[in-house]
């Protein structure tokens, strides 16, 4: 967990150099992208990613974090155990082109199956990945609102899409 504001920026680092740095989630932490300076903005849950590439290829990691309120930092207040198990289907960019990443944020790793329809129901997609992944997706289809439905053991979880 980080805390909300600049005074408490937490400093992430990679073993592997030449990386670049992002949050899923910039309402929630910023991240400098070449520092790896995490600041926290709002309360919950985000994903971090590390990105290399060179001449093996592109490798992500990623990490799930969450914010806390400068008084529960200030504190010392252990985060809310709904808060650190708290699921949340974030879908990014959206709207988009047909090209965006989705990932189920939660306090545990479990396998996700994702469907993706179209407005009237039709299945476009069906993928299977793990929470806390950030996943890529590719869409060929039309213009349009896409409904990702993403189901784990736990619950089911839902979000809209805009295809433009």
């Amino acid at each position: 967990s980080i805390c909300v504001g600049v005074a408490h920026a937490y400093v992430l680092s990679d073993s592997v150099s030449g990386g670049v740095w992002s949050s899923s989630n910039v309402a929630r932490a910023t991240v400098g992208s070449l520092t790896g300076i995490v600041t926290g903005v709002s309360t919950g849950a985000f994903t971090i990613t590390y990105t290399v590439t060179n001449s093996c290829g592109t490798f992500k990691t990623t990490k799930v974090m969450h914010v806390k309120t400068a008084l529960q930092c200030a504190l010392g207040v252990a985060q809310p155990a709904d808060e650190e198990t708290a699921t949340e289907l974030q879908v990014f960019p959206n709207p988009n082109s047909g090209i965006f990443t989705m990932d189920l944020m939660s306090g545990i790793d479990e396998e996700v199956h994702v469907i993706i329809t179209n407005i009237v129901g039709e299945k476009v997609r069906d993928i299977i990945t793990t929470t806390n992944r950030p996943t890529d997706i590719k869409l060929d289809p039309a213009a349009g609102i896409y409904i990702i439905s993403a189901s784990t053991v736990h619950g089911r979880y839902v979000a809209k899409v805009a295809v433009h």
